[in-house]
């Protein structure tokens, strides 16, 4: 940072003594004005690496970072431990990425409420931030859900290993994601959600990994939102769900999984509406349901391949409340009837308490 001050002719205490007129006057004015300048310029770099928000840029020289918009920090990484180590208590950070390459990056978050903002969010910026692992684990609670948030947006994630995003630990959290492109190879998840407290929002995302034999979405959290994304799984589930409560809205979820679409077991409640449902598999299902799971299904468009697999297969024990949906003509429209008195029909007919 320049310094305003090295510029400016400062009179002595002996010629303001002497009062010398305006020429004193207007030097300890341009003196005072640019001493306000300078502390203000240091007060707002110290905001931007201390304060609220920290800049990254992969080009950025990582031996001058300090986080500021002007010496931005090299790696996301970086950032977070800047951020997790130095942040003011309690405060919530914008960690800002320009377009760059970070997909050798295997990021953890422990700290709450820190954003990781990518370059779809703006519409002022042009390009992509290549993203490679990001871990969810909280060290401690902050206290309510609002202060235990991270959020995630404008992201392409591409590891080279491990799942995208992973949710773990122990601590009550809600992590939400924002138009961000998933992208897991062989072995990998999209998705992996492993705290049993935790919560995840989902919105205008597209989820794949069409190269794997693993769920894209892997939950076994309390409560899943995905609204207006793309689902497209290798030979595997979509969602393999093993507790709490899944809510898909306004969702696609089209692949070639040779088992499944969707999973729900243990004491698992889901809930699908106005989605696209299409594994386009021979034999495959539409919903496996298995335990005491209970599902929900409204206004879907089933499109399962006629064989013998089902729109949704269950066991004895299970809930289906289903209405208004569709099947594609000559493709599957089978329920297990297994399931017995639990696949009920939802009524048309509002029932006043």
């Amino acid at each position: 940072m320049s310094n305003p001050l090295s510029s400016v002719e400062v009179p002595t205490v002996f010629e303001i003594a002497r009062d010398q007129g305006d020429r004193n006057a207007r030097a300890m004015y341009r003196w005072m004005t640019a001493a306000v300048e300078a502390v203000a310029d240091v007060y707002a770099q110290a905001g931007e690496a201390y304060g609220y928000t920290v800049y990254v840029d992969a080009n950025a020289d990582a031996t001058k970072a300090n986080g500021s918009a002007s010496f931005p920090f090299a790696t996301i990484g970086a950032a977070v431990a800047h951020v997790e180590s130095e942040g003011v208590a309690g405060a919530g950070y914008v960690i800002e990425v320009a377009p760059g390459n970070y997909a050798s990056e295997h990021v953890t978050i422990t700290r709450p409420r820190i954003h990781l903002k990518g370059p779809h969010v703006s519409q002022a910026q042009i390009g992509y931030a290549r993203m490679g692992r990001v871990t969810v684990n909280f060290a401690t609670s902050a206290g309510s859900a609002p202060t235990t948030e991270a959020t995630i947006s404008g992201f392409v994630f591409v590891p080279a290993s491990g799942d995208c995003l992973t949710v773990g630990g122990s601590i009550p959290c809600t992590v939400s994601m924002v138009s961000c492109l998933l992208y897991g190879e062989v072995g990998q998840r999209a998705v992996n959600v492993t705290n049993n407290d935790a919560r995840l929002k989902a919105t205008r995302c597209e989820l794949q990994n069409g190269a794997s034999a693993l769920p894209t979405i892997a939950f076994d959290g309390s409560w899943l939102d995905v609204r207006n994304c793309n689902l497209y799984p290798g030979s595997a589930q979509a969602v393999a769900q093993a507790g709490g409560l899944v809510q898909l809205d306004s969702c696609v979820l089209q692949g070639a999984t040779g088992g499944s679409m969707v999973t729900a077991s243990g004491t698992s409640v889901a809930n699908y509406s106005n989605c696209y449902i299409e594994p386009t598999a021979a034999n495959s299902n539409g919903f496996v349901l298995s335990n005491t799971a209970q599902l929900t299904i409204v206004q879907n468009f089933f499109r399962v391949p006629a064989g013998s697999g089902r729109c949704v297969d269950g066991v004895l024990g299970n809930v289906v409340v289903h209405a208004l949906n569709v099947f594609a003509p000559t493709y599957n429209n089978k329920f297990q009837s297994a399931i017995g008195a639990g696949l009920v029909p939802a009524s048309t007919t509002p029932t006043l308490a």
